[in-house]
């Protein structure tokens, strides 16, 4: 073991290993004699078969220099590490990530980390964290939600100073499905919301007249419709701290075989009044039961986002204006990304749509 220089890295490092396990580590040191004097430190440790060390480097529970600046009270320093309880810290980090508080991150992590139980630091492993992730009853791609909850639980407990790295990143890569697109043709969107009633009839002609999803929907008033400009307020609420919320925007109802059944669902309401009161489950029931009666795909509520972006840029509506229905950012890609096979490959050699010039006018409002 021969402690050596990176390229464009002052310090030194050294690599690591144990059986088939290696990495290199950083010494935190720019000079050679410190950095010889640590390399002689871990061939004691080795000697001394200290491997809770050695494996603590490995796991990324610690640093090497960390360990080397403990080294006259080393068992008492592990010890203290390892009597920390992340229990009490998952209640004090409370599902905060990069974004916002997310009550699915806190979930996530008490999946791994029961609330009531004690759970030391030292287990906080990538081993034991890869172990988790693979044995969890779900797919692949929810496997990586599990892991970024967790992930952004270790990015805090670096913060805070009760890990040195975060062995999250490191503890496995799963697959992630295609983007789902499932949509329908316009003749079967018409027919699907014909054979629904009630409120399931009035939310499946929203999202597929204006593409806003569930959210949205659900908390729409009578005060945010504007039966004047054919427009409705969608209050999106997924957005970035900092940025603009463009999912807080007024769509337009497009489709015009949609708007004769919103028209009807809110002339009768109060400006406070929602216009729909029916739950996500029972709206979702209806929907799929249709569908099958019909003889059509399953077509989940948030797949009308899908059946209305396909369906408007068949037709060569401005893909701007999409993303402004969609509630994407206009700098965005995830349209071109998601149904840029939809595109017209040919440009069109229409003048600016009536569509397009539409929402111009509504900026103003």
């Amino acid at each position: 073991m021969t402690a050596f220089r990176k390229g464009g890295f002052p310090g030194f490092y050294t690599r690591l290993s144990r059986g088939t396990r290696s990495r290199v580590v950083g010494l935190d040191t720019t000079y050679r004699d410190t950095a010889a004097l640590m390399e002689g430190w871990v061939r004691q440790l080795r000697r001394d078969r200290r491997w809770d060390v050695i494996d603590g480097v490995l796991d990324r529970a610690f640093s090497l220099p960390d360990a080397y600046d403990h080294r006259h009270e080393l068992d008492q320093w592990l010890a203290s590490r390892r009597d920390v309880d992340l229990d009490a810290l998952v209640t004090e980090w409370d599902g905060r990530g990069k974004r916002a508080r997310s009550e699915k991150y806190l979930a996530q992590v008490r999946a791994f980390i029961p609330e009531g139980q004690r759970f030391p630091l030292s287990r906080f492993r990538r081993r034991e964290i890869a172990a988790f992730l693979e044995h969890l009853d779900v797919s692949d791609p929810t496997r990586n939600r599990y892991k970024a909850a967790l992930s952004q639980f270790a990015a805090w407990l670096v913060r805070h100073e009760y890990l040195d790295a975060n062995p999250v990143r490191d503890a496995g890569l799963f697959s992630e499905r295609q983007p789902r697109d499932v949509h329908l043709s316009v003749a079967d969107a018409r027919r699907l919301v014909d054979a629904l009633s009630g409120d399931a009839r009035t939310v499946a002609a929203i999202m597929a007249g204006t593409s806003m999803e569930w959210c949205a929907v659900r908390a729409l008033t009578r005060a945010d419709v504007d039966t004047a400009a054919r427009t409705l307020r969608a209050r999106g609420t997924k957005a970035s701290p900092g940025r603009k919320n463009y999912r807080d925007r007024i769509v337009t109802v497009t489709e015009d075989w949609c708007w004769p059944v919103i028209l009807s669902a809110v002339q009768s309401l109060a400006p406070a009044a929602p216009v729909v009161r029916i739950a996500h489950s029972a709206a979702l029931a209806e929907q799929l039961a249709a569908c099958e009666r019909l003889g059509l795909p399953r077509h989940l509520l948030h797949d009308w986002r899908h059946t209305y972006a396909v369906t408007a840029l068949r037709r060569r509506d401005d893909p701007q204006f999409v993303k402004h229905q969609l509630g994407h950012a206009p700098n965005s890609v995830l349209l071109y990304k998601v149904y840029g096979a939809y595109i017209p490959k040919s440009p069109s050699t229409k003048s600016p749509t009536t569509l397009h010039a539409m929402r111009e006018a509504n900026r103003g409002k």
